[in-house]
């Protein structure tokens, strides 16, 4: 999420380990989640400060020990103040969040450790915290200071997050209570269990081509775009993927992280 500062980026962050689903307790969960779900510490949610180094983060030493990535699976892992973590510290996430596991070798020890966590960056994408893609705002810096704070983001870290959302300023927003949300993603899962998805539909396949009709998206766009107009099609409780799901995918899967590149360049 990037945005300007105060419109409840980290906020809204915070509050996503609250909705997650409840895990299975089986034969095939992994050790680390295991005892998460059996000590009632089955989302957790942790927010390493900016100042965090890779192997705080990633985990390391000798005997190698867990990294903050680690210690969310399952869970949620929040870095927020996305651009004041360290560049190297940005680099370190590329394989985790491709692979879900973190390998740490050190001299003759080796461990291979889960990280499949939810991870949330929230920034904002300017100095003065106001400016984001097609927003006018009156900047007291220049364009070449804004572009240096932009230059700061990894781009093949930034293609591993699937979402790129723009936060507006706190306005007159509709609330709704967190206990509607939870009952209305409750009957979500249940229609996911009913409703299993898997190849591609032939209305999924159209709606594909005619989104990435040309060569400009990767394969990680084009993936992205669809789990996320699969869970727009959830959210409304229905099997059949329509053109408002698929529109509104590609506008926070694709379109956002197209604006962002425009913006830097």
């Amino acid at each position: 999420m990037a945005g300007p500062a105060g419109s409840g980026k980290s906020t809204l962050a915070k509050a996503v380990g609250v909705f997650l689903k409840a895990p299975v307790l089986d034969s095939k969960t992994d050790a680390i989640k295991r005892k998460n779900i059996l000590s009632h510490q089955w989302r957790p949610t942790l927010m390493p400060h900016h100042s965090a180094s890779p192997v705080s983060l990633i985990g390391g030493g000798d005997p190698p020990f867990a990294g903050e990535i680690t210690k969310a699976h399952g869970g949620v892992l929040i870095l927020d103040e996305y651009l004041e973590f360290h560049p190297y510290v940005q680099e370190s996430l590329r394989g985790p969040l491709q692979e879900k596991k973190v390998r740490i070798t050190r001299g003759r020890s080796g461990r291979e450790l889960p990280c499949d966590a939810l991870v949330v960056a929230t920034t904002n994408l300017c100095p003065c915290g106001k400016w984001s893609p097609g927003r006018v705002v009156g900047c007291a810096y220049s364009l070449r200071r804004c572009r240096s704070v932009l230059e700061k983001l990894s781009g093949p870290v930034l293609d591993r997050f699937e979402i790129l959302f723009y936060k507006e300023s706190r306005g007159r927003a509709t609330r709704q209570k967190g206990a509607e949300i939870l009952s209305h993603l409750e009957r979500v899962w249940a229609f996911q269990q009913a409703h299993p998805r898997g190849d591609l539909t032939p209305e999924e396949s159209q709606w594909m081509q005619i989104y990435f009709s040309d060569s400009l998206w990767s394969e990680r766009r084009k993936k992205a775009c669809l789990r996320v107009a699969r869970s727009f099609a959830d959210l409304d409780l229905t099997p059949k993927l329509d053109s408002i799901h698929f529109e509104k995918a590609f506008e926070w899967t694709c379109s956002s992280f197209l604006k962002l590149q425009k913006g830097m360049g």
